[in-house]
């Protein structure tokens, strides 16, 4: 007998609430950062992203061998960018998200809206100097994530889905975020840190907070005249860390099969286009340690296209 998402088995033998989070790839959908620049610019646009990872789920007994899965998290982000003020930026995005976990003899996906989002950032430093060869740029501010999404999904058997392959989370958490972004002639870079204040379903699961990080270098490459089409590679890390989920929030009995950090490299690339921007990274884990060693990531993968409705430059 293996612990995974037979939730009966769980409530009845390890004694865990019947919604606790079972060893499935942390699902993460708190990809931070995304395109920025160094101009007020309103844009709406589309981020499809995909996380891998692998599953080993331990058994209850010693002389079972344990299971091993694939976890796959694929979501398409509407997402749009609004400048009502000069140094303020209003963002907000609805996710769809899919999501599944392949086994050898079964398999369970699902797909939905999400939970959705809306924040507020404040530009508090922008200059460049008198040949505008220096530039920068500093934002910081939060939001709130709404519980939209459904997560009560259960399986042909009334069992409750995996708390990580639900679509929401059914709790409102509060991400806090801070952007800085720099340009020294043709070389720039970016840094970026968030912190994610998760709060407790109704069924009193609580995801533990988030915190991420991550710095690219970049180079801008002009490809016309009047800079209306350019291309900017980059190269960076990406660090995320996660603190224990509760599975239960009323008596805080954490989920041991939560907590924990990973470490990727980041490359990719973002071309502008007139009004268009396309964008794409992906990440390789470097080092990792999550679920006691159960969850192992793969890869993660993101395309993102945005169209400039107004540009006005600082």
């Amino acid at each position: 007998m293996h612990i995974k998402i037979s939730l009966t088995v769980l409530a009845v033998i390890c004694g865990i609430s019947a919604n606790a989070c079972d060893i499935c790839g942390c699902s993460a959908g708190s990809n931070m950062g995304g395109w920025s620049s160094f101009w007020n610019v309103n844009s709406v646009g589309v981020m499809f992203s995909q996380q891998r990872f692998q599953s080993t789920h331990p058994t209850l007994f010693e002389n079972k061998t344990p299971e091993v899965s694939r976890d796959d998290f694929q979501t398409a982000d509407v997402h749009f960018r609004l400048f009502p003020m000069n140094n303020l930026l209003i963002s907000g995005q609805v996710p769809v998200r899919r999501s599944a976990q392949y086994e050898i003899d079964q398999s369970t996906s699902t797909m939905g809206i999400g939970d959705p989002s809306l924040s507020a950032h404040l530009v508090l430093s922008s200059s460049t100097d008198s040949a505008k060869l220096f530039k920068h740029r500093l934002l910081i501010g939060g939001g709130v994530k709404f519980p939209f999404g459904n997560n009560t999904l259960a399986d042909d058997d009334e069992n409750l889905i995996n708390a990580n392959l639900q679509p929401g989370t059914g709790s409102f958490d509060f991400p806090l975020s801070a952007s800085y972004l720099m340009k020294a002639d043709k070389w720039g870079a970016m840094a970026d840190l968030s912190y994610v204040i998760n709060t407790a379903n109704e069924n009193f699961y609580q995801y533990g907070n988030r915190f991420a990080s991550s710095i690219k270098i970049m180079r801008w490459i002009v490809l016309n005249s009047n800079s209306s089409l350019w291309l900017r590679p980059h190269a960076g890390l990406t660090f995320q860390n996660a603190d224990w989920d509760l599975a239960d929030s009323r008596v805080h009995r954490v989920n041991p099969y939560s907590k924990g950090h990973f470490l990727y490299s980041d490359v990719g690339a973002s071309l502008r286009l007139k009004d268009f921007i396309l964008a794409g990274s992906y990440q390789l884990p470097i080092e990792q340690q999550f679920a006691q060693g159960n969850i192992e990531a793969l890869h993660v993968f993101q395309i993102e296209i945005n169209y400039l409705i107004k540009t006005k430059k600082q």
